[in-house]
């Protein structure tokens, strides 16, 4: 949901919901939102859209992840819990990585594989000095 106005403006406002089934976008206009005002939009299919208040679903979640100390080696996969009460779609998922200790030349990452709990992330980098990566993935529903 977004909204394109400060609602104590007191000119007129745009209501954005997005239809969590098709990704269509519905617009809602309200005149004069104020203090005293408020207007109330009721989806006509109710299930379609997904809150996490009334779905028990998080919209959004990211977790971060130290990996064990690294001596040598070019990428390795390592298991970051996503934090999401559902499998969220792999094409919904950010992972970057960054060293924790050590020297480690462009370590990069990709996301191998998603499960109900965890994402995979393949982890690729030159390591300089035997030390730790940081993965900080996050992740949406």
């Amino acid at each position: 949901m977004s909204i394109d106005h400060n609602f104590l403006s007191g000119a007129n406002a745009l209501l954005s919901l997005t239809d969590g089934a098709t990704g269509a976008q519905i617009s809602v206009v309200g005149n004069s939102f104020d203090t005293n005002g408020s207007v109330t939009y009721t989806p006509t299919d109710a299930t379609r859209f997904e809150f996490s208040a009334n779905t028990g679903k998080k919209l959004s979640a990211w977790s971060s992840f130290v990996t064990g100390t690294i001596g040598s080696g070019t990428s390795g996969y390592y298991l970051v819990p996503h934090g999401l009460a559902v499998t969220p779609s792999i094409g919904k998922i950010v992972a970057t990585a960054a060293p924790g200790t050590g020297g480690f030349i462009n370590p990069t990452c990709n996301i191998a594989a998603v499960d109900a709990t965890n994402v995979t992330v393949q982890a690729c980098y030159t390591v300089a000095t035997a030390g730790t990566l940081r993965i900080n993935v996050h992740a949406s529903a």
